[in-house]
């Protein structure tokens, strides 16, 4: 059985493969499945929160992690039949940006055997450092997570055609569409681009800010991240926004 965070990455673009293509069946087929249970809709908006989560003390980040871990492998045994509905339902031929903490929760949703116990010692390491970090605002122009609120909320809703038409404006959806029909070989060379051009206006802020040394910290982060984004819809999306951005 696949695990959560990966199917959870994987909706969004199916969804938006899915309308691109008219294939209405499929979006009703994907939206039924998640919002007929509310443990998968709670368990989707759970890993969403987690992301953006701080805790301030070190004793209560651990208590929660181990209370959330516990809580994880209840809920995956519960959801077995229907998380192979919605593996079946989404196309895992689509490239997809894996998600490091939705990576540590799907190690923790798993049962303890002597094959993974060192694996989920340091998924909790991780996941406790994780929760101590204070994170940036969404409007903090150095940050490299930028979310799309709007297809977000999209994926939650009980009609996709509806909610894309409502919630985004006539650019937005003309940017959204022109994004989904960039081919492959294409994408490759406008990531290659977008990425050498946000080296270049980083590494100008770098030296223009004398010893903030924070400030490079954070510089030096967003231009790991964006060092490692695939050649995916999905990255030419943030990199673009991070772009305009900085």
């Amino acid at each position: 059985m696949i695990n959560f965070g990966k199917i959870k990455t994987s909706i969004l673009e199916n969804l938006a493969m899915s309308y691109l293509k008219k294939d209405n069946k499929k979006i009703k087929n994907i939206l039924g499945l998640i919002t007929k249970n509310k443990d998968i809709k709670d368990l989707y908006l759970l890993y969403e929160d987690i992301e953006n989560k701080n805790i301030e003390d070190e004793e209560t980040a651990k208590k929660y992690v181990e209370e959330l871990s516990s809580l994880l492998k209840d809920k995956n045994k519960d959801l077995e039949g229907i998380m192979d509905e919605l593996e079946n339902s989404i196309d895992d031929n689509i490239q997809i940006n894996e998600n490091e903490i939705y990576k540590i929760l799907d190690l923790l949703s798993e049962e303890d055997n002597l094959l993974n116990l060192d694996k989920k010692i340091l998924a909790k390491k991780n996941l406790t450092n994780h929760l101590l970090r204070k994170k940036e605002k969404q409007e903090d122009v150095n940050s490299p997570k930028i979310v799309n609120e709007n297809m977000l909320f999209a994926v939650l809703s009980n009609n996709f055609n509806n909610t894309f038409q409502s919630s985004l404006s006539e650019s937005e959806q003309k940017e959204f569409k022109e994004i989904m029909m960039i081919k492959e070989d294409e994408l490759k060379i406008k990531v290659k681009d977008l990425k050498e051009n946000i080296f270049f206006k980083i590494d100008s802020i770098i030296s223009e800010s004398g010893n903030n040394l924070e400030l490079i910290t954070k510089l030096n982060d967003v231009k790991k991240e964006v060092r490692g984004m695939k050649n995916s819809k999905h990255s030419y999306y943030k990199l673009k926004e991070l772009k305009n951005g900085l």
